[in-house]
C-alpha cells in the first residue's frame, strides 16, 4: 500500500500534510487555508468551499478520511484521518506558475528521465482514476434522477459540474499522455 501515490492540490496538501490537520469541518478547513475574511466575495468563497469539499469527499471515497457526525447543533460533518491515510504517499499537484518552484523559492533540482517518466505515469493514473470517479458519479446521478425526480434541477446542475470536471480531466490526461509518448519516442530514437 505504501507504493500508492495520491496527488493533492496545493491547498489540501498544505493543510493535510504540512499542517497535519485532523478532525475538522469543511468550512473550518477552508477558513484555515484561505482565511475567514468578511470582505471576500461570496462567489469566490463558494467556489473555494466546493473545491475543497469535493476533494475531501474523494479522500473519503478512497478510505483516507472518514466522516464523523458530531451533534454540535451545526449539522456539519467532521473529517478525520483513517489509518490508511498514513500508508499512502502524497504528492503536491501544483497549479499555475509555481510548479517550477519549491516551497523555499529555489528552483527544483534536475530530475532524471526515469523519475520524470515515473511522475508522469503516476499523474496519468491519477487522472484516469478521476475519470472513473466522474463516470461513477454520473451513473449515480442518473439513478438519483430516477429515484427522486423532485431533485431534478439540483441533479442537473451536479451532472453539468461533473461533465465539466470530466472534460477538464480528459484534457489533462491527454496532455500528460502526449508528453509520455514524446518522451518515450525521444528515448527510443536516442
Amino acid at each position: 500500500m505504501s507504493s500508492q501515490t495520491v496527488w493533492l492540490p496545493t491547498a489540501l496538501y498544505t493543510a493535510l500534510i504540512r499542517w497535519q490537520m485532523d478532525d475538522f469541518t469543511a468550512i473550518g478547513f477552508v477558513n484555515a487555508i484561505f482565511g475567514d475574511k468578511a470582505e471576500s466575495q461570496i462567489r469566490q468563497r463558494r467556489y473555494r468551499y466546493t473545491f475543497i469539499y469535493r476533494h475531501l469527499i474523494k479522500l473519503v471515497n478512497k478510505g483516507l478520511l472518514k466522516r464523523k457526525h458530531v451533534d454540535d447543533g451545526k449539522r456539519c460533518s467532521h473529517f478525520i484521518r483513517t489509518p490508511k491515510f498514513d500508508e499512502v504517499h502524497f504528492k503536491e499537484e501544483f497549479i499555475g506558475p509555481c510548479a517550477l518552484v519549491t516551497e523555499s523559492g529555489k528552483e527544483r533540482k534536475s530530475e532524471t528521465y526515469e523519475s520524470v517518466l515515473e511522475g508522469l505515469i503516476a499523474r496519468a493514473q491519477h487522472y484516469r482514476k478521476g475519470l472513473q470517479e466522474c463516470d461513477s458519479m454520473l451513473a449515480e446521478y442518473q439513478q438519483l434522477r430516477v429515484d427522486f425526480s423532485i431533485l431534478d434541477p439540483a441533479i442537473e446542475s451536479a451532472i453539468s459540474n461533473t461533465v465539466a470536471e470530466k472534460r477538464d480531466l480528459r484534457g489533462r490526461l491527454e496532455a500528460v499522455e502526449r508528453l509520455l509518448r514524446g518522451l518515450i519516442a525521444f528515448r527510443s530514437a536516442s
